[in-house]
């Protein structure tokens, strides 16, 4: 499963983050992007989109992904192409009541 966000610091598209979701029971376990490699696929034209010139403070560079088909969602989801999301750092969100209004 995936899933995005809105930063509500960004007035249009180029606020979204985005990254893969699973569910286990009342946990849901978030891994965010490799930066890196999702920004090589775009470059080396793998994956639809283009640079985002925001860049990070890791020295590595955004990208935005447009237009994604079948066949780029296969890419991205079948592990042939290693560590496309930071597995070793993943987050964690715990539901603590089912009373929730």
């Amino acid at each position: 499963m995936f899933g995005s966000v809105k930063n509500p610091e960004e007035a249009d598209d180029k606020g979204m983050g985005w990254g893969r979701f699973e569910k286990y029971g009342d946990r849901i376990i978030i891994w965010i992007p490799n930066y890196k490699r999702f920004s090589d696929l775009v470059n080396d034209g793998l994956l639809p989109g283009h640079p985002y010139a925001g860049g990070r403070s890791d020295g590595n560079s955004y990208c935005i992904l447009s237009g994604l088909k079948p066949e780029h969602m296969n890419l991205i989801t079948s592990g042939s192409k290693e560590m496309l999301f930071e597995w070793q750092y993943p987050s964690f969100m715990v539901r603590v009541s089912d009373d929730i209004d």
